[in-house]
């Protein structure tokens, strides 16, 4: 994001939420996602989505979900540019405040997408064990998901000393 972008909290336009936003970010799980949704990042999802749509067309398959997808989608990104902004924050305001490294940023959306089941939207000691025991179950078979692993469980560490957790 560049010096002097105007960044929101993806709740200050009144039609979206936090999660709605960081979907798009991820892009259904596609991309890591980094705590803010640009004007950018927005616009390569719809047109994402439009090459999904139309393959479905092609092959006569049901577009609706896609469709609906892309409305809200295109409204959000015509919210953002009515309001001014450059992109929108859907990290927790607790998470936000701590100005955390932007790697960890990463792994605290990559927890509210994989553990957060409930959808609460914030770093529980419930969600952390959770993305705790998914690191610890993963099998590395080589060097470097060892390393990958151990690097997971150590930003995971210190996501839970600046939360205070366990």
């Amino acid at each position: 994001m560049p010096a002097g972008a105007h960044i929101i909290p993806a709740d200050h336009l009144p039609r979206w939420t936090r999660s709605a936003v960081m979907v798009r970010d991820c892009q259904d799980g596609l991309t890591d996602g980094d705590g803010v949704l640009t004007q950018g990042e927005l616009a390569h999802y719809i047109q994402r989505l439009e090459r999904e749509r139309d393959q479905l067309v092609a092959t006569a398959s049901s577009t609706r979900t896609v469709d609906i997808r892309l409305r809200d989608s295109h409204a959000m990104l015509m919210d953002m540019q009515a309001a001014g902004v450059d992109g929108l924050s859907y990290l927790p305001d607790e998470i936000a405040a701590l100005g955390l490294r932007p790697e960890l940023n990463a792994r605290v959306v990559e927890m509210l997408m994989k553990d957060d089941d409930t959808r609460i939207g914030t770093i529980t000691q419930g969600i952390l064990d959770h993305a705790r025991g998914r690191y610890m179950n993963i099998e590395a078979r080589s060097m470097i998901e060892l390393n990958s692993r151990q690097r997971a469980l150590d930003d995971l560490r210190e996501i839970a000393r600046a939360l205070e957790l366990l």
